[in-house]
């Protein structure tokens, strides 16, 4: 199990550079033509600003997933309490 942790984590790491080198690469070639030097430490920190991003949408997807289910749970419980009441009722 810890292989597999680690080798997500190291794929993680190479995506995670991966996007870094062509973000820099992007604002080298572009917005900071003049000064390239700086293109390195934005481009860092725009990948860490759309990798937090990216965790957030997630986690507001689970969020809203959650709220969701919990309605599902409640509607499901009480029309099991409805039915066993009219059952119980009629019988």
């Amino acid at each position: 199990m810890e292989e597999i942790i680690t080798q997500v984590l190291l794929f993680l790491g190479t995506i995670y550079r991966i996007i870094s080198d062509l973000i820099s690469r992007v604002l080298e070639e572009t917005i900071l033509k003049a000064k390239p030097g700086l293109s390195e430490q934005f481009g860092q920190g725009i990948t860490l600003l759309v990798a937090l991003t990216t965790i957030y949408i997630i986690l507001e997807f689970f969020t809203a997933a959650k709220k969701a289910v919990r309605i599902i749970l409640i509607i499901g419980w009480l029309m099991l309490f409805l039915a066993l009441a009219v059952v119980v009722g009629m019988g």
